[in-house]
């Protein structure tokens, strides 16, 4: 198995990253944003996702960036499913900033997205920052087509998913807002601890496996009010 590499050939300690796009250019692209950010970064090479994790669960990838141009969709949700599964935090790389992408990947699960014409050296360090650090990543145009979509009377009604409390309620109303658990805490006036134990409840009720599909969700099905998420 080809052992990860660092930017420069060798191993550094940086934070690994796993890279899964098979545009060369636009992997070309990634590493020299990742040569040139401020945080220090690890590169693995897109072929040794093959033989993880099962096969190397040590050197697992913080995070791992997968390539979506709206083809090969159930591969790259196996893929996420794999290191998901692992513990690993999961970025979906949108190739256009088109909705209808964002719709036919909507279902991989992930913990965020980057859209590629958005992208620049601080937003994708920012970007992996937040994920590590258990926020999710949503960028404004996605949000904007969530939000477009529930405007437009594309969402489900509210009555087919679990009634919230209305403690969950306000949490929800701020993970769309796209705080953190810290950020929540503070505001609800509550620990950390009683966040993370509130967004996981959340989590479980919607039946979502990270932020991200339950940020999707609460647009889609209407648990949130439009105008409410702007001031979060």
């Amino acid at each position: 198995m080809t052992r990860p590499i660092s930017l420069s050939g060798r191993r550094c300690g940086g934070v690994l990253i796993a890279l899964h796009i098979g545009n060369e250019v636009i992997r070309q692209g990634f590493v020299a944003m990742l040569s040139s950010a401020p945080t220090r970064y690890e590169i693995a090479p897109c072929e040794s996702l093959d033989g993880w994790p099962s096969r190397c669960p040590e050197n697992l990838p913080r995070v791992v960036i997968l390539a979506c141009d709206g083809d090969r969709t159930n591969d790259i949700e196996d893929i996420a499913k794999r290191f998901g599964g692992f513990g690993s935090k999961v970025l979906l790389l949108l190739t256009r900033s088109d909705g209808s992408l964002f719709d036919s990947a909507a279902r991989v699960p992930t913990d965020g997205f980057l859209v590629l014409d958005q992208l620049t050296t601080e937003v994708l360090d920012e970007s992996l920052q937040k994920v590590i650090s258990g926020d999710v990543v949503i960028p404004p145009s996605i949000a904007g087509h969530l939000l477009a979509q529930m405007r437009d009377g594309q969402g489900q009604p509210r009555m087919m998913l679990p009634e919230l409390t209305p403690r969950e309620e306000q949490a929800l109303q701020l993970l769309v807002g796209g705080l953190s658990n810290k950020q929540i805490a503070t505001r609800l006036r509550i620990s950390q601890h009683g966040a993370k134990r509130l967004v996981a409840n959340l989590l479980a009720k919607l039946n979502c496996k990270n932020r991200t599909m339950a940020v999707a969700t609460a647009l889609q099905y209407k648990l949130v009010e439009q105008d409410a998420t702007k001031d979060a």
